[in-house]
């Protein structure tokens, strides 16, 4: 997992914009930086995706996943 400020570093290491990242990766841009900011949790929903997707959270497991979804 990336600490915010390594996300950060990454973006601009890389030349790539955090409003490019996310229309890319069709998420808001503004929670994006929200979050970069450590201004949202990042515990469900929208958050939690885009905290997934730029690795500073880890994705649960398929094992997790059924648990918490019923799955058998």
């Amino acid at each position: 997992m990336l600490s915010f400020s390594e996300v950060r570093n990454l973006f601009e290491t890389n030349g790539v914009s955090i409003a490019e990242w996310s229309r890319d990766h069709g998420f808001p841009s503004a929670l994006v930086y929200r979050i970069l900011r450590g201004e949202a949790k990042c515990r469900r929903g929208e958050t939690h995706r885009i905290a997934i997707a730029l690795g500073i959270k880890e994705p649960a497991s398929e094992e997790q996943r059924k648990l918490l979804t019923g799955l058998k």
